[in-house]
């Protein structure tokens, strides 16, 4: 079972990771939390915030988290994610392809939707739904993030991805949604998929 909470930077993806892995009755399967941890990334190359960045380097930023994804989920399981590929692909199409050509603008993109197809859920948090906070490495510009809001949903959508929309700014009630029934379906699926009920 993969899962992949995915939305625009400050939405809520890492607080609400962090609450349900402390539930005792979070199952075992998604135990395992796996993060490409941007910051520490921004750090090796150099960088701190993304505000500061030319160009060029939100582009290798991009491209080296990407590799990193990948590597880090590649033959895992079973994991929950404060990332999707879909995120990464939404930030290329919106911020990091100015002035490229159609080829390598695709290029990205077409390898993120082969990877978020990999995973059995995406848990969406709208941009807006909670105050945006800023951390000093997150851009600040608001209309970005809600394109980038704009592409993720359109990607979800456009890519046929089976996806749950946590509206809520409530942070117990993003926790219930996440573990509601609909939600145990999915993982009862999986259970039952691999023999484990």
């Amino acid at each position: 079972m993969k899962v992949a909470l995915t939305g625009a930077s400050s939405t809520g993806k890492t607080t609400l990771i962090d609450r349900v892995l402390r539930l005792p009755s979070w199952p075992a399967e998604l135990r395992r939390f796996l993060t490409a941890d941007a910051r520490s990334l921004l750090a090796e190359l150099g960088h701190h915030g993304m505000d500061v960045m030319k160009p060029d380097e939100t582009r290798s930023f991009q491209q080296a988290y990407f590799l990193r994804k990948r590597t880090i989920e590649r033959d895992v399981v079973s994991f929950i994610t404060d990332r999707s590929f879909v995120d990464v692909a939404a930030y290329w199409a919106v911020r990091d392809t100015a002035g490229m050509g159609q080829d390598e603008r695709d290029e990205l993109v077409t390898q993120c939707r082969q990877e978020a197809a990999k995973y059995d859920l995406h848990v969406y948090l709208p941009f807006g739904s909670i105050p945006f906070v800023s951390d000093g490495y997150r851009p600040t510009d608001l209309e970005l993030h809600k394109a980038i809001d704009l592409q993720i949903r359109a990607f979800l959508d456009k890519w046929g991805l089976r996806y749950r929309v946590l509206e809520t700014a409530d942070l117990d009630e993003r926790v219930d949604l996440l573990t509601n029934c609909t939600f145990r379906e999915v993982i009862g699926g999986w259970r039952k998929l691999w023999g484990r009920e």
